[in-house]
């Protein structure tokens, strides 16, 4: 089969990538950057370099593929201070759209679109359950519930055929960015965590996302939802698990939701004047304070989906970022 994945160098998208190579398929990968394919794709992937917002100079490309995967999006950036609904609807709902229309004109048969567990319902959510009025004052969240119905509504008069998988928030090697999740990793490991927060969410190893999303090019039905998570995790647990598998003490205090909210405001605002990112953005804390918990009972009944312990994903995660740079890791870091 010849498949085609947008934003094949993120955590999601090189493993996706991996994962559809080990099955025997035809990748071609679509990368912003040639050095960040170099280091980030195996062997015997076809690139094009473009982006979501040009898409003129690459969608030939298009031609001949079975099945599009397309895990692009604009989701780090939008936790960074500012408003950025403008840009969330462009990329995530807009240009997702533009795409499915160019793929239908050259015959692309079906699309797995990746979603978010955020733009559904929690404790525990499955894929029917609408997200709060909570959940949706979170921009990305919202974008994500924008697009899958947009995406619904296309799909009843327009092909290509839709599977969308809704991912927990995840973990995993191949972090390169990194994500905001190899960022709290790193930044653990440097001992940059005074206190843990309170809360937590739904977890997972973008190697058992990338497993759900091929299982379900090749076998959903058309229209079929998936959650691709494993179970909650508090901060806590987080912290425990990554001083088990590094040596790094864990911050034994859980501080105050207000302290923290209040913290992040501040921490906020002089990114914000400083024109950079924030170490404790507010939209990120208000996520893990909702303890978002969801069920991919479905993916595991109609896919036959499992979802590795956190254990195995934060030991090799860690392998994979102390052979990625061990200079850059003043922690001392065990893959045993």
């Amino acid at each position: 089969m010849r498949v085609f994945v947008t934003g094949s160098t993120g955590l999601l998208g090189s493993n996706l990538v991996r994962e559809l190579q080990g099955r025997g398929h035809h990748v071609t990968a679509l990368a912003r950057s040639p050095g960040k394919a170099r280091a980030q794709l195996p062997p015997g992937v076809d690139v094009v370099i473009g982006d979501l917002d040009h898409p003129q100079g690459w969608t030939p490309a298009l031609d001949g593929v079975d099945v599009l995967f397309h895990t692009a999006a604009y989701f780090r950036e939008s936790y960074a201070p500012g408003n950025h609904t403008h840009a969330l609807r462009q990329l995530n709902v807009n240009a997702t759209l533009d795409l499915l229309d160019i793929a239908s004109g050259r015959g692309v048969r079906r699309a797995v679109l990746t979603s978010s567990s955020g733009a559904i319902g929690m404790k525990p959510g499955d894929e029917d359950t609408p997200a709060s009025e909570t959940q949706l004052r979170n921009a990305y969240f919202r974008s994500k519930v924008e697009m899958d119905r947009a995406v619904a509504d296309r799909a009843r008069t327009h092909g290509p055929e839709i599977v969308t998988v809704l991912p927990g928030w995840m973990f995993g090697p191949h972090d390169a960015a990194p994500t905001s999740a190899g960022e709290i990793v790193l930044r653990f490991l440097r001992r940059g965590f005074p206190f843990a927060l309170d809360g937590g969410t739904s977890v997972a190893d973008a190697r058992d996302v990338a497993w759900v999303m091929a299982e379900a090019a090749e076998h959903a039905q058309p229209g079929a939802r998936y959650v691709a998570s494993g179970p909650y995790v508090s901060f806590r647990e987080l912290f425990d698990t990554l001083e088990r598998h590094s040596g790094v003490k864990a911050p034994r205090l859980v501080a105050p939701r207000g302290a923290v909210e209040t913290l992040a405001r501040l921490a906020d605002l002089a990114a914000r004047l400083a024109n950079r990112p924030s170490p404790l953005p507010l939209a990120g804390v208000r996520t893990m304070h909702l303890r978002h918990h969801v069920s991919a009972e479905r993916a595991a009944r109609e896919l036959g989906a499992t979802f590795r312990p956190l254990d195995d994903t934060v030991r090799d995660t860690l392998a994979w970022f102390a052979r990625q740079d061990a200079s850059s890791i003043t922690a001392r870091v065990t893959t045993t």
